[in-house]
């Protein structure tokens, strides 16, 4: 199989998608984000720039935050290792928005989520760090960039992007991986479709030189990458 980059669209991008079939989508995410690890490597990267300022409330911004899994799992992180932590998340999509807002009601957290287009809609401002989970390989190259540029325009201190990587082995772990932990058809076909949509390392780290941000990039844990920006 050849493996060039092919972007196609994914159900749970359809604003038709019913209700129901995209929230069993969203709880086999927030399965896949726990098993995978994604709170723990998003906070590697974050944790340096936390403890820096740690005399102070850090605000954390996830845009394209999905079901919020993702932000409420830093938070509880943060708060955990005794940070004053907050968090806000945007997403375009109204259902991810409502569940988003169920789980931190049910956590008891004072997260915030609001629906808005994040390659079009003003961003939040004031957000220490900017983050994003899974979300970059739903791109085009030119939204990609735009996105990253806006990213380190709301970012007063940190941004990071954390994504699949497009390889033959990340494009099997995500077939078999998604049909051992969900019988969700949302995701057993947006799983596989999202890393032959990914960039390797090199094609995002390209990506982030066409924004004008010197972006280091790591490898991660089951076909992974993140970039990271510090602002100066």
């Amino acid at each position: 199989m050849g493996f060039e980059r092919h972007l196609q669209d994914e159900i749970m991008d359809s604003p038709d998608l019913d209700e129901r079939r995209h929230l069993i989508a969203l709880d086999a995410l927030q399965r896949i984000n726990y098993f995978s690890g994604t709170v723990g490597q998003v906070w590697s990267d974050i944790q340096p720039t936390v403890v820096r300022y740690h005399d102070r409330r850090i605000t954390l911004l996830d845009l394209a935050c999905g079901g919020g899994d993702v932000a409420l799992g830093l938070e509880a992180e943060g708060r955990k290792q005794g940070f004053d932590v907050q968090v806000v998340g945007c997403d375009a999509s109204p259902v991810a928005i409502r569940r988003a807002r169920r789980q931190a009601q049910q956590l008891g957290s004072k997260a915030r989520f609001s629906c808005l287009d994040v390659l079009q809609d003003p961003l939040p401002t004031g957000a220490d760090i900017v983050f994003s989970t899974l979300f970059l390989h739903h791109l085009s190259e030119d939204q990609a960039v735009n996105f990253l540029r806006r990213m380190a325009a709301a970012a007063s201190r940190l941004v990071v992007v954390l994504d699949l990587e497009r390889t033959r082995q990340g494009y099997l772990l995500a077939y078999a991986g998604v049909r051992l932990l969900t019988t969700s058809d949302v995701a057993r076909f947006d799983g596989p479709a999202s890393v032959r949509a990914a960039f390797t390392r090199e094609e995002a780290q390209a990506l982030a030189r066409s924004a004008g941000l010197d972006m280091v990039v790591r490898g991660c844990w089951l076909q992974r990458y993140s970039l990271t920006w510090a602002k100066s």
